[in-house]
């Protein structure tokens, strides 16, 4: 199964199904169904009527170990975290399961969810739809967006000329500064760009809705640094080395450090370990917004409000106050050896802005503050680091 993971309960297509369709819903978890939940990434032209929702929800055929039938008499099995689509099904090409996760109904029975790549059946193409909800997220959705039309594979091949030249080039880097790395890598982004631009099932719309360039420039950036990350990122890890090995110095003599011993609120105790395995899957990630998103997810588990320790009240909510003293706590702890590697390939090489490029630049100050706290031994000072952070966003 692949190094894949995504909150299931916040996937678009599972909350459809829970607040669109609530009595499929209802009777689906009642009866433990088997439910397949296509990854967000592969939900781009996805359309979310009855029937397609209908073809994702499963009941076990009986005395037929891994065969299913949908709730609208489709067939397809199940082997070795594959899906084989059959009868009823307009194409039959295997679905990987990336990952499974049980899930619980009214009466705490459980039930199963399976993530896969991409929907059994709904699935547009490309070109007839693109509203801003629009997510790209895998690989594979970056080259069907990009290549999937008539004439996609010449200007594919254009591009992955250039990345190979690109990557024959960065050897000469490797004794450069960082600057040079993000100088190099941005004209490559240009000009991916523009051969991608040359396209005239793209130009025109994408010049037309700033939602779609939005998505054109995500898929090429995501497509081009997912192809050149592990030479560059070797790079870029070389011209952070120092930094990065300064603050592995530091970590290592603090490896017995307490949440107690940076502030934390005993309250929010409970909310570190879902943003450690979350940070915990960075270097899983290839491109600038994998990781990005990676880090979004993290922060967001850290600031989810808890219960008062006396249980009366409203719940507490996080501030920037105590979000700092927990992302220390996690830098020490996380043995991330390339933390200042990660930040600046998030922070430089992320070219294509997204619409909300002001909420990562906050994560990312956040983090950054993190990283010059403990870099710099501050670790009593804690609200000078919160100063930081919040000038740093509100600078941008």
């Amino acid at each position: 199964m692949d190094l894949y993971d995504e909150d299931l309960s916040e996937n678009k297509f599972f909350r459809s199904l829970a607040d669109k369709f609530p009595n499929l819903f209802d009777v689906a978890t009642c009866n433990r169904c088997t439910i397949c939940v296509p990854c967000v990434g592969s939900l781009l032209g996805f359309k979310f009527s009855k029937e397609n929702i209908d073809s994702h929800v499963l009941v076990p055929v009986e005395e037929k170990p891994c065969c299913f039938v949908t709730v609208n008499g489709k067939e397809l099995t199940i082997q070795s975290n594959v899906v084989t689509r059959g009868n009823g099904f307009t194409l039959t090409d295997p679905i990987p399961v990336l990952f499974e996760e049980t899930f619980f109904n009214a009466n705490d029975e459980s039930y199963m969810v399976l993530c896969i790549a991409q929907p059994l059946d709904g699935a547009t193409a490309v070109g007839d739809s693109q509203s801003k909800d629009s997510v790209l997220n895998s690989f594979t959705d970056y080259t069907t967006f990009l290549w999937g039309e008539t004439g996609g594979e010449k200007n594919k091949k254009l591009v992955d000329q250039a990345i190979g030249s690109f990557i024959g080039r960065l050897h000469h880097l490797e004794r450069e500064s960082l600057t040079k790395h993000i100088d190099a890598t941005s004209d490559l982004f240009t000009k991916a760009m523009q051969i991608v631009l040359k396209n005239r099932h793209l130009k025109k719309p994408a010049f037309q809705d700033s939602a779609l360039m939005e998505n054109v420039k995500i898929a090429v950036e995501a497509y081009v640094l997912h192809c050149v990350y592990k030479p560059l990122f070797a790079g870029i890890c070389s011209c952070l080395a120092a930094h990065d090995e300064q603050l592995n110095k530091i970590t290592r003599n603090l490896h017995e450090l307490q949440l107690r011993d940076v502030g934390v609120r005993l309250e929010f105790c409970r909310n570190i370990p879902r943003a450690r395995k979350e940070l915990g899957y960075l270097m899983s990630y290839s491109t600038p917004l994998g990781k990005l998103n990676c880090l979004k997810r993290a922060v967001r588990s850290l600031m989810q409000p808890v219960q008062r320790a006396n249980q009366t009240g409203n719940p507490l909510a996080l501030t920037t106050d105590d979000l700092l003293p927990m992302l220390i706590f996690l830098v020490v702890k996380m043995e991330m050896p390339n933390w200042w590697a990660n930040l600046t390939y998030m922070t430089s090489f992320h070219f294509a802005k997204s619409s909300n490029h002001d909420e990562y630049g906050f994560y990312l100050a956040c983090l950054e503050a993190a990283l010059e706290h403990v870099g710099a031994g501050q670790m009593e000072a804690l609200m000078d680091g919160v100063e930081t952070a919040q000038a740093c966003f509100f600078s941008q």
